[in-house]
C-alpha cells in the first residue's frame, strides 16, 4: 500500500488540511496527527535561527570535547597549541559572523568588518609584546610550568581566535563588490584605509613597548656607568 499526502488549498483563515490518498485502507490516525503537526508547524525565522544557533552550539561543544581529549593527551607542544587553537577558532568565526551582519547599516563602507580586523590585529600584537617581552621578564616569577601553559593559551588565542575574528576573503569580496556597486572611490577608501590603519596600529602599540623594554635592559648598565643613576 502506497500513501500520498497532498495539501488541500487552503483558505483565509485556514492554514490547509491534511488529506490522505490511499490504496486499500485509510491510514493509522497516529501517523496522520504526527504528518498534520509538521505540515502545520508554523516555523518563524526566529526560530529558525534559535534552532541553528543550538545545533551550532553543540556541534562545537561535541567537536570541543575531542579536541580536549586529544590535548590532554598530546605531548608536544606544537600539537597542543594547534588542538588548542582548533577549540577557540569557531568562536572568533562565530563573533565575526554575528558581527558583519551590520554592515548593512554602512553600504559604502563595510565598518563591522573593518573593526573586525582592527580588533584582531591589536590583539594579536598585545600577544606578540606578552610572549616576546612581558612573560620572558617575569619568568622567575612564573615559574617554568606556568610560563609554559600561559604561552600554549596565548599562541593558541592568536593562532584560533584573532585568526578567525580577522578575515582577508571577505575585505578582498566587500573591495571587489564596492568597486562593482557603489564607486571606485569607495573601493579604494575602504581598501586604504583598512591597510593604513593596521600598519599606524602595529607602529603604535610595538614601537612604545620596543622603547620601554629597550630601557629596562639597558637602564642598569647605563646608571652604573653613569654614577648609579637608574
Amino acid at each position: 500500500r502506497s500513501e500520498v499526502p497532498v495539501i488541500s488549498e487552503a483558505g483565509d483563515d485556514d492554514v490547509g488540511a491534511l488529506v490522505t490518498e490511499e490504496r486499500g485502507a485509510a491510514a493509522p490516525e497516529l501517523n496522520r496527527g504526527v504528518v498534520r503537526y509538521f505540515y502545520e508547524w508554523d516555523v518563524t525565522s526566529e526560530c529558525w535561527e534559535r534552532m541553528r544557533l543550538g545545533v551550532t552550539v553543540l556541534l562545537w561543544l561535541s567537536v570541543a570535547g575531542v579536541y580536549i581529549a586529544l590535548y590532554v593527551q598530546a605531548a608536544q607542544q606544537r600539537e597542543r597549541v594547534l588542538l588548542l587553537a582548533c577549540i577557540i577558532a569557531p568562536v572568533g568565526a562565530w563573533l565575526r559572523y554575528v558581527i558583519t551582519f551590520s554592515n548593512k547599516n554602512t553600504p559604502t563602507f563595510p565598518l563591522y568588518t573593518y573593526l573586525c580586523n582592527l580588533v584582531s590585529t591589536v590583539l594579536s600584537i598585545l600577544i606578540y609584546v606578552a610572549l616576546t617581552k612581558v612573560i620572558p621578564a617575569g619568568a622567575e616569577r612564573l615559574g617554568e610550568r606556568a610560563q609554559f601553559r600561559l604561552n600554549e593559551w596565548l599562541l593558541a588565542l592568536s593562532l584560533g581566535f584573532c585568526g578567525c575574528l580577522s578575515t582577508v576573503s571577505s575585505f578582498v569580496h566587500e573591495v571587489a563588490m564596492l568597486w562593482e556597486k557603489a564607486t571606485l572611490y569607495d573601493a579604494y577608501f575602504y581598501a586604504l584605509t583598512t591597510l593604513v590603519s593596521v600598519h599606524v596600529i602595529c607602529l603604535a602599540f610595538l614601537l612604545p613597548f620596543s622603547v620601554h623594554f629597550s630601557e629596562c635592559e639597558n637602564g642598569p648598565a647605563l646608571g652604573a656607568a653613569g654614577g648609579g643613576h637608574t
